[in-house]
């Protein structure tokens, strides 16, 4: 079965130290999603509560954040779903991250800092955003392959909203 949730980004090593780090998750079907019997473990421990605030409309976004105190210090958060906070570290060096439905893995990665992973991600004050191609195949180890994912295009990232494409200006034509 698919997931009706994705991985949309993941900061690991924020420059202002590990409270200040986050992974947001996305709802990519087209129905409401409660997140009530999902949860995260491995890398950090994180379960959804079962209250209003945890449905996810079609398109919409979540964060489970380190410390909401250092994360709010970094971010307006008046437009973001911040679903609480995990305990744990994301491992600046990487790790495994597991979002499981009813003790069952959906989706399964380890994410890295090693060089085939964006470097601006490793302390550089930028989180990890799958590449557009990834999102499909999460549950078959798409994000596993450092290839398949970008820095954030925003200094900090851009948790609770799709994180734009850059652009680049410099075009090549011959």
């Amino acid at each position: 079965e698919e997931s009706p949730l994705a991985i949309s980004e993941v900061m690991y090593n924020h420059p202002n130290g590990n409270p200040a780090d986050f992974i947001e998750i996305k709802n990519v079907a087209n129905y409401n999603v409660d997140l009530f019997s999902y949860r995260f473990d491995d890398g950090i421990d994180f379960e959804f509560a079962y209250n209003d605030e945890n449905t996810l409309s079609p398109g919409e976004f979540a964060v489970v954040v380190d410390d909401i105190d250092a994360f709010s210090a970094q971010h307006d958060t008046n437009n973001i779903r911040i679903s609480g906070e995990f305990s744990g570290d994301l491992s600046n060096g990487g790790e495994e991250i597991d979002l499981e439905f009813n003790n069952t893995d959906l989706i399964s990665f380890t994410y890295d800092d090693k060089r085939n992973w964006p470097q601006a991600a490793d302390g550089g004050g930028h989180s990890i955003v799958p590449l557009a191609s990834a999102m499909d195949a999460q549950e078959s180890g798409s994000l596993d392959y450092g290839g398949n994912w970008r820095a954030s295009t925003y200094y900090e990232g851009s948790p609770g909203v799709e994180d734009p494409s850059p652009n680049s200006p410099l075009v090549i034509n011959e």
